[in-house]
């Protein structure tokens, strides 16, 4: 993704103040495990819902998941207590339910 266009959504996040991270699994090609990342957010009284990153996922256990997700935000300086949702595919959903929770809220908070 272009940094202009990554820019913009965070720019639009950021006035947006409230926003929902969804994540979703797949398998490439070359069968590695890889993680959607994608924003939703309200602008102009609209609900936006941004692509905003593809990243290799070694282990779908909801902390592997928090160490990539929370710094791929933070990084980008979307902060974290601005994220008011999340979403998941049945297969992460069962996975994160209880950790996701917890390290986010150590991290967030730290």
């Amino acid at each position: 993704m272009g940094a202009s266009l990554k820019n913009s959504i965070v720019a639009e996040v950021k006035e947006a103040r409230f926003f929902s991270l969804l994540a979703d699994e797949t398998t490439d090609a070359s069968a590695k495990e890889q993680l959607n990342i994608c924003l939703r957010y309200v602008k102009d009284g609209s609900i936006c819902e941004r692509f905003f990153g593809l990243r290799e996922a070694s282990d779908l256990t909801g902390s592997v998941l928090a160490n990539q997700l929370i710094p791929t935000l933070t990084t980008a300086g979307i902060p974290v207590s601005y994220m008011v949702g999340q979403g998941y595919d049945g297969r992460l959903r069962r996975s994160c339910r209880h950790v996701w929770l917890q390290t986010w809220g150590a991290k967030a908070h730290s």
